[in-house]
């Protein structure tokens, strides 16, 4: 269950690789994920399944819900009824299910934001764009690198030398009431009431480092600029 983060593509080519040496199924954690690309395909056809989501946060959102994609007719199928209470088209219970459908007023939602998709994803990645062109002077920072496909644009988390360096900003962009968010943190690893810890050492520096800024669509440019001095004042 690889995981494409920020919608930042995976390699999905050596993914494949390994599932198929393995006979393995791949279901891609996509909640980031719609808009990106990868070989000029929408990243959502990659993989056996591709979940993603649709909440209020995202780039295409019915408010609430989300959804999975497959290229598979069968599997496709199979989902149908999962989600419907494990009902086939004769309404006979024939595997285990769940009520996971969307409701009309949702799906009406997406319908009407979906005219608007487009034009919030060029904003989204022209908004991406002025904040790197305003921070990439900036030396203890760093970018989430993309090393495969292109992504949404959909977040902007920043990287700091240090935890400490990173409450400093915080601090400094609350009192402007600005409110970046700790994305991812702490380490998942950490949370111990399902399972043991174990030590994650790479994730839980990162983790304690990251910071994504304000992104959306009612954002400013002189707004983004704020937020960039703001971050770089020391």
């Amino acid at each position: 269950m690889p995981v494409h983060v920020f919608g930042n593509p995976c390699d999905v080519d050596a993914i494949e690789v390994i599932a198929k040496k393995n006979n393995l199924k791949v279901i891609y954690d996509a909640a980031h994920a719609i808009g990106s690309t990868y070989k000029g395909k929408s990243l959502l056809e990659y993989g056996d399944i591709s979940a993603t989501s649709l909440h209020a946060t995202k780039l295409l959102n019915t408010a609430e819900g989300g959804g999975c994609i497959t290229e598979d007719k069968e599997l496709h199928e199979k989902l149908k009824r999962i989600r419907f209470f494990g009902h086939n088209e004769f309404k006979d219970i024939v595997e285990d299910g769940f009520n996971g459908k969307m409701t009309e007023v949702h799906a009406a939602l997406g319908l009407a934001n979906l005219k608007y998709y487009d034009v919030v994803l060029e904003d989204r990645k022209n908004k991406y764009q002025f904040y790197k062109d305003e921070l990439s002077s900036v030396p203890d920072l760093q970018f989430q690198f993309v090393r495969y496909g292109a992504p949404n644009y959909s977040y902007f988390p920043l990287i700091f030398d240090s935890e400490k360096r990173l409450l400093e900003v915080e601090k400094r962009l609350n009192g402007r009431n600005i409110y970046p968010r700790r994305y991812f943190y702490p380490s998942v690893n950490t949370f111990t009431k399902v399972v043991a810890y174990q030590s994650c050492p790479v994730s839980e520096d990162v983790a304690r480092r990251i910071l994504c800024l304000p992104l959306y669509w009612q954002l400013s440019e002189n707004e983004v600029k704020e937020i960039a001095l703001t971050i770089k004042t020391k």
